[in-house]
């Protein structure tokens, strides 16, 4: 017989080390946290309502998909479905996190938040530079076109 899923005011028991979590209430979102392990759970979109772009698994996933995810020992704490170690890194920060292919829960051990942090904040700081310098190349090349279409006299 299937484990039934919790009601999201039970607290949930943590994946790793087995101890009932706290929750962690934020302004717009409650978190499941492990006072004992530091591990955090994040439900669908909790990530980014609680740390921030730089945690929007948009930014950070995008990149890494090319990373093969592979069964993780898991099961998550909300559906109890096995999770999935996905790979993420970017140049000195390599990190692996356990996703859940089936609520879409986030899990992040102890020190899993700053390195997904870093690795989000340096994917945003190079979309920025790239968009910065494709304004650069495209402006004056539109400005010379439009400047174009006048004869000259």
């Amino acid at each position: 017989m299937a484990t039934p899923k919790p009601s999201s005011d039970e607290p949930l028991q943590c994946p790793r080390c087995v101890k009932k979590m706290r929750k962690q209430r934020h302004v717009r979102a409650v978190i499941d946290h492990c006072d004992e392990c530091e591990g955090n759970f994040f439900d669908e979109g909790e990530m980014l309502a609680v740390l921030g772009k730089s945690a929007d698994p948009e930014v950070w996933a995008r990149s890494n998909r090319q990373l093969t995810p592979s069964p993780s020992q898991l099961r998550c704490p909300r559906c109890h479905t096995r999770m999935h170690l996905q790979p993420l890194n970017e140049e000195t920060v390599d990190v692996d996190i356990d996703l859940c292919p089936g609520c879409g829960g986030i899990w992040l051990d102890g020190g899993e938040v700053d390195a997904v942090m870093r690795i989000g904040a340096r994917k945003l700081a190079v979309k920025a530079a790239e968009a910065r310098n494709s304004r650069k190349d495209t402006a004056p090349e539109l400005i010379g076109r439009y400047l174009s279409l006048f004869p000259k006299k």
